[in-house]
């Protein structure tokens, strides 16, 4: 929507992260809740901590009980997928916020301060500071004034995106994107678990 009306300010960097951090606990936590119901439709006898769709324990029963859901959990592509939303869920639950940012590449010539003051003074950018005492306050806002003129002098490379730093998975990915991938993939691994569990329960 901001991106639509071209807007400068409101760019909804709050409320972006508020649903992401909540997104990626429940994508996350729907391979979990697959995982329990397996453990109950075959009759696994594990205990709901020791169930997890990555974990060993789940893993190994599983394969006694049924090499078509081994197959199904254990999908190379499944994998790496859960480990994406994984590092993303752990981030939010343990480590900090997803909140997507931009990525910049540097300039060959990164501006010293004494260059960047220079410009400020000479495009008179400096004239608010004159209204506040000099100390730490006016400090502040003329390290403010820096960073938004070193920061013009980059080149923008990718908008939205966050880091994943996952076990099977390195890389940037943009989650405004990729919403629609994550919801597909997960369907097609829930369409495929419950009709699995169907011809469990109802074989003869």
């Amino acid at each position: 929507m901001a991106k639509r009306a071209k807007w400068q300010r409101q760019k909804f960097a709050f409320e972006i992260p508020y649903y992401l951090n909540f997104y990626y606990v429940l994508l996350f936590g729907g391979f979990d809740h697959l995982a329990v119901l397996v453990n109950g439709v075959l009759g696994l006898g594990l205990g709901e901590r020791d169930v997890a769709a990555t974990g060993k324990p789940f893993l190994t029963a599983l394969k006694a009980a049924s090499l078509e859901l081994h197959g199904i959990f254990t999908e190379r592509g499944i994998v790496t997928f859960i480990d994406r939303i994984a590092t993303l869920r752990h981030l939010s639950a343990h480590r900090g916020q997803i909140a997507p940012g931009p990525v910049y590449e540097r300039p060959d010539h990164e501006p010293t301060i004494e260059e960047l003051d220079a410009e400020i003074a000479a495009k008179g950018l400096d004239e608010q500071l004159q209204y506040f005492p000099a100390g730490a306050l006016r400090d502040g806002f003329r390290d403010n004034i820096r960073y938004t003129l070193r920061l013009s002098k980059y080149k923008l490379v990718l908008e939205d995106v966050v880091i994943v730093d996952g076990k099977a998975v390195k890389g940037l990915i943009s989650p405004l994107l990729d919403t629609e991938y994550n919801f597909s993939t997960f369907r097609a691994f829930l369409d495929k678990v419950l009709n699995a569990c169907t011809e469990a329960l109802t074989a003869p």
